[in-house]
């Protein structure tokens, strides 16, 4: 369905209108800008996003809550209503782009049961790093530990003898 957008958009660009102005939103959760594209069309300022949302070539993101002022709920009502663009295919040939990313980009399957598994081996191989440090540290503690009283009976055993050297001197 993306090259169908984008070629509706083009001939919306060429056959419908000139762009007036693009109206910078900010930065999505991908990096990508988010905006309003104004273009003027039979002597009237439309939004390029609202008009292919109405033809049925884009969706409404609901995360994008903010923009339902701008009538893109109601576009996307009405493009389904219509069965225009990608509401014409049957609901398994269309998919919505961020059920796509979701898909792709964390491994695959998006099926609750392995989220939930992947979850808790996740949750384990962090459990078995942090014991493991612990051990680890633990055992570095006991060698220190050891050291420290090797050291300190060599210590006690070397002033024990000097000890011993000067009574035996005084006898």
């Amino acid at each position: 369905m993306g090259p169908a957008a984008r070629d509706a958009l083009r001939f919306l660009l060429r056959h419908e209108g000139d762009v007036l102005r693009m109206e910078n939103l900010g930065i999505d959760w991908y990096g990508r800008t988010l905006a309003l594209l104004y273009w003027r069309a039979k002597g009237r300022s439309d939004s390029v996003n609202l008009e292919l949302v109405r033809r049925g070539y884009a969706y409404h993101m609901p995360r994008y809550f903010w923009l339902s002022p701008f009538g893109f709920p109601s576009a996307e009502r009405y493009a389904r209503r219509s069965r225009l663009g990608l509401w014409r295919l049957s609901p398994g040939d269309r998919e919505r782009p961020w059920d796509y990313r979701a898909r792709t980009r964390r491994g695959g399957d998006t099926r609750p049961e392995w989220r939930w598994f992947k979850s808790v081996i996740r949750t384990l191989k962090v459990s078995l790093v942090i014991c493991l440090a612990l051990a680890f540290a633990s055992y570095y503690l006991f060698l220190i530990g050891l050291l420290w009283w090797v050291l300190l009976g060599i210590a006690l055993t070397a002033v024990g003898a000097l000890a011993l050297k000067r009574v035996t001197r005084l006898w």
